[in-house]
């Protein structure tokens, strides 16, 4: 069992693990090869560096089932809007001198006491008022569908698809003005209501959107497709008692309501438990694949076409899944292959020419705050394309796996194991304890498509300061709209000097440097921007707060 031994940072790519790298590096090591003829070599290995092999594929799993699929695009989509406009309003809230109340909920201020503040301030005029609780009563609208949709926990089971589908409407329509895209027209009129809407209904408005007895929801499903990871090395190794110990945790707790509801649809004599990890991976990989993204939207749809546990015995039995609906999920992913995440309508991209150490420190002479959010603007760009690019890929891989899935038995679990090993590549971060895992080569192979506008991207070390920079902005808005702690970006920052010292040798002083001057630029912005959050850095991980 893995544990609390992992987490996984979808917004900047970055896996967490609580242990060191040498550990990681020496089991990794052990097990080369085939897990079925390492039986003996795991027996001899520590709880510990059993424990830590299993965090690492459980959140790899993460990483491979939320870039792959559309129940990630979505998740990923509501995050990027949610933090841009909260960091606009935080904008807005300090030219007023307002600082909302720590330990309590941004919305919840603004209800209370904020929209009264800004209301006796002089300054303010009747549209920018206006304005700022459209954003605001929108921002608490995406947080919903989000922690409906993503969280541990569903906030209110009981309700309806009438009030979820009019929710989830909206949060289509203001996620895609956000992106720049129009789902009723051309992308050039993303700012015209009337064609830029969403129309979901249901087919039984007055049935609850989730299930009354073992409800789950997308985040369960992507917490049981990486328990199935585990419980796929545990068994192929050998050892049972482990598989059947987390088997029955996972049950008991949260995601049971998911695994309950897969492993009936993935019966096998042939495993310990009873079923198939991976024919239940297969199917949860389906389930998130339901056009629940709006790059899937069409006129009209329904909300049970689009929450997979709504129809979910319609749709998939023990026998497998029918190929009517196979060709479409297939279907929709090819859609939204062809379908932009974003356009430059957006402004989601920024841009600077700096592609050497030269040009660097001619920037950095004189390092003005100016200068630094500049430069922030653009390094985390880096982030936004990384993630465009990272769906891309990986949604072309599970495209091409589902097109073999008809062929034959044989065929599928040659390219479900094909697909598995491209998913993975594409990870660029590992944080341990103690450093860091970096793989340059998503980086590289992210700025090679020749029609992409020339970033700072064009050195792969500022796309993974962009992806670091990038994370740090969403733990600044989630602990302002939860007014609450957040970690400092020094955690990450000093495990990444020894990976500079190694790939940049003799230059690595002066990327230090920058990097610090920005980390401390950005952290006094932080003060100003974000008053009612407070920085801590006792922490292993970065990754894990």
């Amino acid at each position: 069992m893995s544990g609390n031994k992992g987490s996984y940072l979808f917004i900047g790519n970055l896996i967490g693990i609580r242990t060191t790298l040498v550990t990681s590096i020496k089991v990794n090591e052990t097990l080369s090869g085939s897990l079925r003829a390492n039986r003996d070599k795991w027996k001899r290995l520590s709880d510990d560096e059993k424990s830590a092999y299993l965090a690492e594929q459980h959140e790899f799993a993460h990483h491979q089932l939320m870039t792959s699929s559309l129940a990630g695009v979505l998740y990923w989509r509501l995050n990027e809007a949610w933090v841009r406009d909260i960091t606009w309003l935080s904008k807005e809230l300090t030219e007023f001198d307002l600082i909302p109340d720590r330990g309590m909920n941004l919305w919840d201020w603004w209800q209370k006491a904020g929209e009264y503040k800004v209301k006796a301030s002089a300054a303010i005029c009747s549209g920018r008022l206006s304005y700022m609780n459209h954003v605001f009563k929108h921002l608490n609208m995406v947080a919903k569908v989000r922690d409906y949709l993503y969280s541990n926990e569903i906030p209110s089971a009981r309700i309806t698809r009438r009030e979820f589908s009019k929710m989830l409407s909206a949060a289509f329509g203001w996620c895609a003005e956000r992106a720049g895209l129009s789902l009723n027209g051309e992308h050039d009129e993303f700012m015209d209501r009337s064609k830029n809407y969403a129309k979901i209904v249901a087919r039984e408005p007055n049935q609850s959107t989730f299930l009354a007895k073992d409800t789950y929801n997308f985040q369960a499903l992507f917490e049981a497709y990486s328990i199935c990871e585990e419980l796929f090395v545990l068994q192929v190794v050998g050892d049972d008692e482990r598989a059947r110990d987390l088997l029955k945790k996972t049950l008991s707790g949260p995601f049971g309501g998911a695994m309950r509801a897969i492993i009936p649809l993935s019966k096998s004599s042939e495993w310990y438990l009873g079923f198939s990890p991976h024919i239940a991976k297969s199917f949860i990989m389906l389930m998130c694949n339901a056009p629940v993204d709006i790059a899937a939207y069409e006129e009209e749809r329904r909300l049970e076409e689009m929450l997979p546990w709504l129809d979910l015995h319609k749709d998939f039995s023990h026998k497998g899944i029918s190929l009517h609906n196979l060709a479409c999920i297939t279907e929709t992913i090819y859609s939204t292959l062809h379908q932009p995440l974003f356009t430059e309508n957006a402004k989601w991209l920024h841009y600077l020419n700096i592609t050497d150490i030269k040009s660097l420190k001619k920037y950095f002479s004189r390092p003005e705050s100016s200068n630094i959010e500049e430069f922030n603007l653009a390094v985390t760009s880096n982030a936004i394309n990384q993630a465009a690019f990272t769906f891309k890929i990986n949604l072309s891989s599970t495209y091409n796996l589902l097109m073999a899935w008809p062929e034959s038995p044989t065929e599928y679990r040659k390219q479900f194991q094909l697909w598995f090993v491209d998913t993975k590549k594409s990870i660029c971060m590992i944080e341990y304890t103690d450093g860091l895992h970096i793989s340059l080569a998503p980086t590289i192979q992210a700025n090679e498509i020749p029609h992409l506008k020339h970033l700072i991207t064009t050195q792969p070390i500022w796309v993974i300061t962009g992806l670091l920079l990038r994370a740090h902005q969403y733990y600044l808005v989630k602990s302002y709209w939860d007014g609450t702690c957040r970690p400092s970006l020094k955690i990450i920052i000093d495990k990444l000097k020894e990976f500079l010292d190694k790939e940049i040798g003799k230059h690595s002083d002066i990327y230090c440097r920058y990097l610090f001057e920005i980390t401390n630029q950005l952290e006094k912005q932080a003060q100003s921007l974000f008053p009612n959050t407070l920085v801590d850095d006792n922490f292993d991980l970065y990754c894990d707060q």
